[in-house]
């Protein structure tokens, strides 16, 4: 057996920043979904429920396509979404692998049974020439990765989406708001 890895803070930290990051993304698309499809954001994460990124990505690719932003197409925003899928790979390997000693120091890497339909399956992690992790190789993607976030908010300000969707919010807010009845004590 592989012994498990010893994994430093600076790696779970590292670990930690990707994952949220790619979760500000996805958070990213249906935000984009909601303002192609002239919806509120509630309803746009709905449509989307139990899809995971890849599907969330290709309903967003293919919202651009069809409807886009004033029935013009966002290349900007699927040539992002094809650089963050870059580092799908790498956050499933975070998220979904465990860990092991890497053949560099302080290195780690994911051990992990690779399955498809087309191939025999895979073991990673067991091999010495196998891709390995520092803290500083993690932070150099997560940093990438961060970039492409905000580059992707960027687009989405400057095409009108978030706008589009917090004025959705807004209204929403509004006549919530005008409702009679009682005032929450809470």
């Amino acid at each position: 057996m592989t012994k498990a890895a010893a994994l430093s803070a600076d790696h779970l930290k590292w670990f930690g920043f990707f994952i949220n990051t790619f979760a500000r993304i996805e958070l990213q698309m249906q935000i984009a979904a909601a303002g192609m499809m002239g919806t509120d954001l509630g309803t746009a994460i709905i449509a989307m429920h139990g899809s995971q990124y890849r599907q969330k990505r290709l309903a967003v690719k293919n919202l651009s396509r069809t409807l886009g932003i004033n029935g013009k197409r966002i290349p900007e925003l699927e040539a992002l979404l094809d650089q963050v899928h870059k580092f799908s790979q790498l956050r499933n390997r975070i998220a979904h692998s465990t860990w092991t000693e890497g053949r560099r120091p302080g290195s780690a890497k994911p051990m992990v049974m690779t399955l498809s339909d087309d191939d025999e399956p895979g073991l990673l992690g067991h091999y010495h020439n196998e891709r390995d992790w520092t803290p500083a190789d993690l932070k150099a993607e997560a940093i990438k990765l961060e970039k492409l976030a905000n580059d992707i908010t960027d687009v989405l300000r400057s095409t009108g989406l978030e706008a589009r969707v917090q004025a959705m919010i807004d209204k929403s807010k509004s006549s919530t708001s005008e409702r009679p009845g009682k005032p929450s004590s809470k």
